[in-house]
């Protein structure tokens, strides 16, 4: 039984293999798939994650590195084509990312 706001199943809390500093999480289904991981150094923190989709054989593959400057990266990777639309919202700078058809 969970007594927090948020209840997270134990085959899904993240493992961490150092406390301090980094863990992973890896969940799936007959459908979907996931494994993510994070490092946290210092200077930055380095967050990934991996997505697949398999009845479609498709994947997604995010990258997100934040330094402590307050500069961030993010990357995105696609198995299919991908357009994404850099914009603002509520004075922040956002990016929405699509597949698109070929």
């Amino acid at each position: 039984m969970c007594r927090t706001e948020v209840c997270i199943p134990i085959a899904m809390r993240p493992v961490l293999t150092n406390a301090r500093d980094t863990g992973g999480l890896q969940a799936g289904s007959s459908d979907f798939g996931l494994g993510s991981g994070f490092n946290m150094t210092p200077e930055a923190i380095i967050i990934g994650a991996g997505i697949g989709m398999n009845a479609a054989n498709a994947s997604a593959n995010i990258q997100f590195h934040g330094s402590k400057n307050g500069s961030v990266e993010l990357v995105f990777e696609s198995s299919a084509p991908i357009v994404c639309t850099p914009g603002f919202k509520d004075g922040k700078s956002t990016v929405s990312c699509k597949t698109v058809s070929v």
